[in-house]
């Protein structure tokens, strides 16, 4: 049996693959499902039934669903238990309130709660997503003059979360965290910002080359590492030649135990300042 918590990821992540194919009546559909449940396994008091509660309004806000109020959905949400203060509101909690804000199309609430968040303290991943939505709400709601204020000023802080959820990455998650930078370059170009546009594709053009260079170049000298990363460099041999093989029993172990050691160790450089300046290098 799966606990409440898996049972809210595996909710979450078949409703936005599922919005992802523009299936938001579907998603809605095992959203609901999954909030009934949970309201009868915990209560609607509980942190689990907010949580997938707000996953509805994502998708309701977003994408107009038949029967299903925006409105009502938020009046409910923020009628049960949520921390009201800055100290204890999360970053899922911050980011519902900006989706509804945008949904009622009151741009002034969006920018100051936008530009509050970006203030937190956040990790990279979540600074990121943030940014994605604020670049497509600059697009929607400012002149291109505003527009490049903005983003001029926000640039060397999402080249920065860009490369710092790099380091944490392993070597297969690093090639999809390209993609925030690509959906803000490609709203700066329609926009004609061509000045972040170019900025951020010579950044992009390399990047993960140059972080893998920089990473592997620090692992293999450092007095901490260096032990580390020749383990690192056998199971990535050992990997290689049991999919060469078609070695089916020991490839997913090997796997496991290589992105492990990836992540560890990119963990033990994250803070090196070095890094950010060998892999921004324009």
């Amino acid at each position: 049996d799966q606990t409440p918590a898996q049972r809210k990821d595996g909710c979450r992540n078949y409703a936005r693959n599922l919005c992802n194919l523009r299936q938001y009546d579907e998603a809605a559909k095992i959203i609901i499902r999954q909030l009934d449940t949970t309201e009868m396994l915990l209560c609607k008091k509980s942190r689990e039934y907010a949580e997938i509660l707000r996953l509805l309004i994502w998708v309701v806000c977003q994408h107009q669903v038949e029967g299903l109020s925006p409105d009502s959905l938020y009046a409910t949400y923020t009628s049960l238990y949520f921390p009201q203060t800055s100290d204890s509101r999360d970053f899922n909690d911050i980011m519902v309130d900006i989706v509804y804000a945008l949904y009622k199309n009151d741009w002034a609430k969006v920018r100051h709660m936008m530009e509050d968040a970006l203030n937190m303290k956040l990790p990279s991943m979540q600074r990121l997503e943030l940014t994605t939505m604020y670049e497509k709400a600059c697009r929607e709601h400012c002149n291109p003059s505003e527009y490049n204020q903005i983003f001029q000023r926000i640039i060397p802080s999402v080249k920065y979360d860009v490369i710092s959820g790099l380091l944490l990455l392993t070597e297969d998650e690093r090639r999809a965290m390209q993609n925030p930078v690509t959906d803000i370059l490609d709203g700066a170009i329609s926009v004609g910002a061509y000045e972040i546009a170019l900025e951020l594709s010579l950044f992009r053009k390399g990047l993960l080359f140059a972080t893998r260079q920089a990473i592997e170049q620090r692992l293999a000298h450092g007095r901490k590492t260096k032990q580390k990363y020749q383990n690192l460099v056998g199971l990535r041999g050992e990997l290689n030649a049991a999919i060469e093989y078609n070695d089916t029993i020991h490839i997913p172990h090997l796997a496991s135990s290589v992105a492990t050691l990836e992540r560890k160790l990119g963990q033990m450089v994250s803070s090196d300042k070095d890094i950010f300046i060998a892999i921004d290098k324009n």
